[in-house]
């Protein structure tokens, strides 16, 4: 699979897409996450360029943060990617 940034792998054929942060101020606002579940299909062949692969959106959301998540939120994202992961799975 061929992940950007912003994506990471959820099964063989579905990715998790972060689309963007707003709200948050890390003083007090924690803000929105948006993201997006994409089904990835991937296909090989022979000429001329070998391979192509599409990300169609299958489903799309927005969830609020946590103030205790944006306040330990540094470079990284991948906390916003396991709490995002936790909440679409049910866990949270």
């Amino acid at each position: 699979m061929i992940l950007e940034a912003n994506e990471r792998q959820l099964t063989n054929d579905l990715l998790l897409r972060i689309v963007g942060y707003e709200g948050y101020d890390f003083a007090g606002q924690p803000g929105l996450v948006k993201y997006e579940i994409c089904k990835y299909t991937f296909t090989m062949w022979y000429e001329p360029d070998g391979f192509t692969y599409s990300k169609e959106v299958i489903e799309s959301g927005e969830l609020p943060l946590t103030i205790e998540l944006v306040n330990t939120w540094g470079q990284d994202d991948q906390p916003i990617f396991d709490y995002v992961i936790s909440i679409i799975n049910g866990e949270a």
